[in-house]
């Protein structure tokens, strides 16, 4: 018996390859999920495990009506950053100096971040304690809570015992709204952290709507989040497992939030 040798036509081949293709694809597509579920459950266990540097701690309260920042003019490294009294008294001067680093010198007291040989110094003795107030090499950010507005002048909290009133002409600073401020510190790449048990995600900005739960949730009580939208007391977020939902980003005066960065 001859026996004939028979071939597939193309179009046959050509659809083997293209199922295989497919199956590959979603073969691939399917360790990117996990990858990414194992990636988002580590950064979880992260946030939620016993090391101090990632605790949980809701940023200070905001009493204020507004924030005074500096300038998008002003060099910190090269600008001196002086405030005065009414009677012209310097009461706050921030310099940055080669050798010393950041100087801050407040009601005539100075303090710098370096003792001169390049070795930080631990000073909690400076009493200049402002809502933001903070310096690395790459940042450095400084946010006076404002109180008052009226009149010519703003009136900022320099500590819990001072405030300062600072002239609307003043250049070296602007004024931000509380919800531009918050926007910027928690939008994309910065996210936020909140207590999901104590401030659940919900389906709209309101006390009484739905909770969105995750099978997560009972293992994982601080979870993080990127910000879409503020609206009043509630920020619409994306949650790092990719839910999307609303938490309530402060309650009265006290915030129920912490940022991811500084």
């Amino acid at each position: 018996m001859v026996k004939i040798a028979t071939f597939a036509k193309p179009e046959t081949v050509g659809n083997h390859k293209m199922k295989a293709i497919q199956i590959i694809i979603s073969l691939l597509a399917i360790n990117v999920q996990l990858l990414a579920q194992t990636d988002w459950k580590n950064y979880l266990e992260g946030l939620n495990g016993k090391d101090t540097y990632y605790q949980f701690v809701v940023e200070k309260g905001i009493s204020g009506k507004c924030f005074l920042m500096l300038g998008e003019e002003v060099n910190y490294y090269q600008d001196i950053i002086s405030l005065e009294d009414k009677a012209g008294k310097e009461i706050l001067r921030i310099e940055f100096d080669d050798s010393l680093g950041l100087v801050t010198t407040f009601k005539g007291i100075v303090h710098s971040e370096k003792d001169g040989y390049n070795n930080a110094v631990v000073d909690s003795s400076n009493l200049f304690n402002p809502w933001l107030y903070y310096f690395q090499s790459d940042y450095f950010g400084l946010a006076l809570e404002c109180i008052d507005t009226t009149g010519p002048f703003y009136t900022v909290i320099l500590n819990e015992n001072t405030t300062l009133e600072i002239s609307k002409l003043n250049k070296q600073f602007k004024k931000v709204s509380i919800e531009s401020y918050i926007s910027m510190r928690i939008s994309y790449p910065n996210g936020v952290n909140f207590n999901r048990q104590e401030n659940p995600l919900r389906k709209d900005a309101q006390a009484e709507a739905d909770i969105i739960g995750h099978s997560e949730q009972t293992m994982f009580t601080i979870w993080n989040g990127q910000l879409q939208e503020i609206k009043g007391d509630w920020i619409k977020i994306k949650t790092i497992s990719g839910e999307v939902g609303w938490i309530k980003w402060k309650q009265g005066d006290s915030l129920l939030i912490q940022f991811e960065n500084v």
